[in-house]
């Protein structure tokens, strides 16, 4: 079996092939500068959810009793059509 030189050229444009399409420092520092925008937003667009959280949990506080005050509204109402039916019964103005 015979035994391939390699000659040191060769390995050489082998080598320069393998790195052609290599990123230069040029442009891993533009994906840097750009990555760190988008960090920014990231920051941002997080700090914004939070608030909105924030909120969503403070209108779910004050919406429980607010809700309860309704529901005891209802009754209420509903327990006095009840009686008002009853007294235009009695006096005659029945529907």
């Amino acid at each position: 079996m015979a035994k391939k030189q390699m000659t040191n050229e060769k390995l050489a444009q082998m080598i320069a092939k393998g790195f052609e399409n290599t990123a230069s420092k040029q442009d891993l520092l533009a994906i840097e500068k750009r990555l760190g925008g988008i960090d920014g937003k990231i920051e941002a667009l997080s700090e914004g959810l939070r608030l909105v959280r924030d909120d969503v949990h403070d209108l779910k506080v004050a919406m429980g009793p607010l809700v309860r005050t309704v529901v005891d509204m209802e009754n209420v109402i509903r327990s006095l059509h009840m009686r008002l039916n009853r007294v235009e019964r009695k006096v005659g103005l029945a529907r």
